[in-house]
């Protein structure tokens, strides 16, 4: 195999947003009918304002519901997700041209997993998912990175991610070509932070088409 492509999850193949907005409103099903558009407003306008959501529905209204349901309607909740036709389209191309996929991504199992089936990934990475809480580290260890390796030889390997406080660390030290994927102003984690030299990414991308270029060469 001449190359290996491994891809973040959230904020890279999906915008991480939609799942925020999916789980609010799962959190508004807990409350009563009347109250669900109203709760669902009130958790948007505190995540617009960088204070607790949950917090924020039980200060404004009457809601009843003890915060820990609703952090685990939040986390676990089936969401409503889409895979943009870019994204299928450009893992498509990569995938007939021979490459090989792995995805690595940190968060929760359950939830990791159920954004993936959402999204209609499973076709893609097969048994190539690396989700920390499963592998025991975060993105930050080289552990997943080098599973990735060994199961899949190759003479290169490319890490797309968005994160730069914790997505390029660990596939630099490997000697991976780590792509970041500019954002926009809807992404859960900032990217304009100042990191070392060893948590930059070696290429930037602005659209996850280019990332064909950096790899079918």
């Amino acid at each position: 195999m001449n190359a290996v492509v491994a891809f973040d999850l959230d904020d890279t193949l999906y915008p991480e947003y939609d799942f925020v907005v999916s789980g609010y409103r799962a959190v508004a099903e807990l409350l009563p009918q009347s109250d669900r558009q109203r709760a669902f407003e009130v958790m948007s306008q505190a995540y617009d304002a960088g204070v607790n959501p949950f917090d924020a529905l039980v200060a404004a209204t009457n809601c009843t519901v003890p915060i820990a349901d609703m952090v685990d309607a939040y986390r676990y909740h089936k969401p409503t997700l889409r895979l943009d036709p870019t994204v299928r389209a450009t893992m498509q191309r990569l995938k007939d041209a021979g490459v090989g996929f792995a995805l690595i991504t940190d968060g929760r199992t359950a939830t990791q997993r159920n954004k993936i089936e959402a999204l209609g990934l499973d076709g893609f990475f097969g048994n190539q998912i690396y989700i920390s809480e499963a592998e025991g580290v975060d993105k930050t260890c080289t552990q997943s990175f080098e599973r990735v390796m060994a199961t899949l030889p190759a003479e290169r390997y490319v890490y797309v991610g968005d994160n730069p406080a914790k997505d390029f660390v660990a596939p630099n030290r490997l000697g991976w070509l780590t792509v970041c994927l500019r954002g926009t102003d809807r992404n859960v984690h900032p990217q304009d932070i100042e990191v070392g030299e060893s948590f930059r990414p070696k290429a930037t991308v602005d659209r996850i088409a280019d990332v064909c270029n950096l790899i079918l060469k």
